[in-house]
């Protein structure tokens, strides 16, 4: 080998040894980059969760004003009302009997809050199919003209809750007819 080829073959090496040097270099400063990234997103991150978990805490402290607030109107609606209230909670497929009056819960659907059932009165079965929360549901029981109402409150996966309104006409025994 001349002089000239092993100056060309120091020259490549050294060359060589650059460039390897400044991708380990552009490896690290991409590293480092990602990282910042990473953690500003982490950060990023902490501050959503945070406020989430402030925002649950709010949500938590507002339910349970509700479910007091629904409570003390239910008591003043007893107290004001022409009517005996009783409250209720059904579950799936399980018929249970309030007075005369039959329920069977049949469907539930959480997320939309709505809930199917069947009402037993006069001997007839009647299907309620597809209501809403708080949307009350009125029939006639006997003779009586004053409806019955039945308002869900709540509903889960596989129960309700709510009362069941008898007018105090209804629930008052009738007087037999006069001897004649």
């Amino acid at each position: 080998m001349g002089v000239i080829q092993k100056e060309q073959n120091r020259q490549v090496e050294n060359l060589e040894e650059q460039l390897s040097q400044k991708a380990d270099v552009q490896d690290l400063d991409g590293l480092r980059e990602g990282m910042t990234n990473n953690g500003s997103r982490l950060g990023t991150a902490e501050r959503t969760l945070g406020a989430l978990a402030q925002d649950l805490g709010v949500a938590r402290s507002e339910l349970g004003e509700i479910e007091t607030n629904t409570q003390q109107q239910l008591q003043t609606l007893q107290e004001t009302s022409e009517g005996e209230y009783h409250e209720f909670t059904l579950r799936k497929n399980r018929p249970l009997h309030l007075g005369h009056i039959g329920l069977t819960l049949r469907k539930t659907n959480l997320r939309k809050q709505i809930f199917s059932l069947d009402v037993l009165a006069n001997d007839q079965d009647i299907r309620h199919a597809g209501h809403n929360v708080d949307e009350p549901i009125y029939f006639c029981v006997g003779q009586s003209r004053t409806p019955y109402e039945l308002v869900v409150t709540s509903v889960g996966a596989e129960d309700v809750t709510g009362y069941l309104r008898i007018p105090k006409v209804a629930s008052l025994p009738k007087e037999p007819a006069p001897r004649t």
